[in-house]
């Protein structure tokens, strides 16, 4: 399997093992979003696309190459796990309520930050569900884009030392995100989740993607 960017074959940038998905379970615009970056990694041009797209797209190949991402050949029938990071990250930062909270902190976000809102204004706006692994989520390296730090905390009801709402916090405390599939391992319910983040115990980020309860969003 051929590999546009530098990396052990088979391994995304945080090191962990490529699960080997499929190109063909992604969706129409995800897997046209996903040939066009491969076609600008391996500058081999990407036909006609509008302006923006194209100096997008060309920006994001470049942060893609000086961060060592694993991005697979044009017509590989597997996607990279950096891959499907990259699509995660665009498909929330087209939507405000997902990323009002987050704050672009290098070229490599900022890239992405352009290239959501080239696909956006070229109505290639990418679907809000996830077809990601948990483990593509949680990314260390160019990938932890950060939380705002402007706004006013919320107050976190008090809670018994070992109740799931305890555990909940536990989890939360001290990380950018936590998953859904970390909640579960806890004993805690995709419906006990989902009344944890209507009580204010944690956050909603996007699907399957939690957060301690912080500043409220921008309104829109």
């Amino acid at each position: 399997m051929q590999q546009q960017a530098v990396g052990r074959p088979g391994e995304g940038s945080s090191g962990m093992s490529c699960a080997r998905r499929l190109f063909s379970v992604l969706t129409i615009q995800e897997r046209r979003v996903i040939t066009l970056l491969r076609a600008y990694c391996a500058g081999v041009g990407a036909g006609e696309v509008p302006v923006l797209v194209h100096r997008a797209f060309a920006t994001l190949a470049a942060e893609v190459r000086a961060n060592a991402l694993v991005v697979f050949a044009v017509r590989s029938i597997y996607v990279s796990d950096d891959e499907v990071a990259i699509l995660r990250w665009l498909s929330m930062l087209q939507r405000p309520s997902q990323s009002a909270q987050l704050r672009m902190a290098n070229p490599f976000q900022n890239a992405l930050k352009s290239c959501a809102d080239a696909l956006a204004e070229d109505g290639g706006r990418l679907p809000p569900r996830s077809v990601l692994a948990d483990a593509c989520i949680e990314r260390d390296g160019c990938f932890g884009i950060a939380l705002r730090a402007d706004g006013l905390e919320r107050e976190i009801p008090t809670v018994s030392a070992d109740s799931p709402e305890a555990r909940a916090l536990a989890l939360v405390e001290g990380r950018k995100f936590a998953t859904a599939s970390q909640f579960r391992a806890l004993g805690i319910s995709t419906q006990k989740l989902s009344r944890l983040c209507q009580r204010g115990y944690v956050e909603r980020v996007a699907t399957g993607l939690y957060k301690k309860p912080g500043p409220a969003a921008e309104a829109r």
